[in-house]
Order: C-alpha cells, then structure tokens, then sequence
C-alpha cells in the first residue's frame, strides 16, 4: 500500500530504479528490498498497481496531506496490508496526524 502526490509513472519508475541497483543494502523503498528475497525475480513485473482512491484537495496542501494519509490508512485497515499480514509498517490509527 503507499500513497504519492506525484504522477504515478513517477512513483512506479521509483520502484524500478531500485530494483536496478547493484547493492541490495542501496535499496531503500519496502517493494524494492521484498522482491529481492527468495522466491522473487527482482523484477518489476512481480508487481500489480490499482489506483484505489484519490483526494479533492490539492496535493502539496496540508489538508491534501492529510486526506491523503487518512485514506492510506483507511486501505491499510481494509486490505490488512498491515505487517505480519503485509508489507506495511505504519499505524493505521495514530492518534495524531502531522502533515
């Protein structure tokens, strides 16, 4: 699960440029270090993207920050993407939300 306020081609070729490196201690973003554990190919085909929501407000605002981690949180929550059962590792219900 993650959230952008980009373009999502910019986000995805984010993801690919980290599977290209040489040094798998370089690999910074939680898909790019989990396709390079066993049983994966490394490969950037190994992913599926679904744009699941999008946000009113504009993007760079406080309240686009905002929505934009509510409604990640709100995914997380609903899909259980959240670990042991997933990839991610943010609270789907902190107390308070900084943008």
């Amino acid at each position: 699960m993650g959230q952008t306020k980009r373009q999502l081609s910019v986000r995805l070729t984010e993801h690919i440029s980290d599977l290209k490196k040489a040094n798998l201690d370089e690999i910074k973003k939680t898909v790019g270090k989990h396709l390079t554990i066993p049983d994966h190919t490394s490969h950037i085909d190994q992913i599926t993207c679904f744009v699941l929501d999008f946000i009113k407000s504009p993007a760079h605002s406080t309240r686009g920050v905002i929505e934009r981690n509510e409604k990640e949180r709100i995914w997380i929550s609903r899909l259980r993407t959240l670990r042991p059962h997933g990839l991610d590792t943010m609270d789907p219900n902190p107390k308070v939300c900084h943008p």
